[in-house]
């Protein structure tokens, strides 16, 4: 037999993330106004030959734990590891590159209304969608819109954050370091400016 280790009461009112919740739980949450759920999407792409497939899965499911802390009474939905990356066939984008996976984007998006609607179907009034990847926007930017004209009146709103992926500070930080993004791309070569690889988990990194 199995047993799972269950963690304290104080170490529970911590938890944010709902796939270490039972359903019991989440429902005692909800009971206690923990009404809002944050859905990241990442994506299992090529990061050239320093950083594992991995990469967006990992840093967002860190920022939206982060985040959710922040909120308060927000909880965070297992990351969407499979997204957009480009034609399967014939491969273009990142498909050009063993171990990526992709998904076409009408799917991507039908993924994505199902989880907000399973959301809000068990009482959940706020989806946020965040997403690592450039390729996620579009998809969840289409999916909010249209969820917050299907839901509206009831009480349930759905958000696309585009300032998560637009508006992190990357690209005026380069910028001010005098750095192109061609010069800063982890291609064969080339490095991230050093204060680059503060913001990457260590679990990423592959040094080479």
């Amino acid at each position: 037999m199995l047993v799972a280790a269950l963690p304290a009461d104080a170490d529970m009112a911590a938890e944010v993330e709902l796939e270490h919740l039972t359903s019991a739980e989440v429902a005692a949450r909800l009971a206690q106004g923990w009404t809002t759920v944050i859905i990241p999407t990442g994506g299992t792409e090529q990061n050239g030959a320093h950083l594992v497939l991995g990469k967006h899965n990992v840093v967002v499911g860190h920022t939206a734990k982060a985040i959710a802390r922040g909120l308060g009474k927000t909880l965070v939905a297992p990351v969407m590891a499979y997204v957009p990356e480009g034609s399967i066939d014939p491969p273009e984008g990142h498909m050009l590159s063993p171990g990526t996976i992709s998904l076409p984007e009408p799917v991507f998006a039908q993924v994505l209304e199902a989880a907000a609607r399973s959301f809000i179907a068990t009482g959940f009034k706020t989806v946020l969608f965040i997403g690592d990847s450039g390729g996620n926007q579009a998809a969840q930017g289409e999916v909010a819109a249209r969820l917050t004209d299907a839901f509206a009146g009831t009480g349930a709103r759905v958000f696309a954050i585009d300032d998560y992926y637009a508006a992190n500070g990357q690209v005026p930080w380069l910028t001010s370091e005098g750095k192109t993004r061609r010069q800063s791309d982890p291609m064969p070569g080339f490095g991230r400016p050093p204060n680059c690889w503060r913001s990457i988990p260590a679990q990423c990194v592959r040094i080479c």
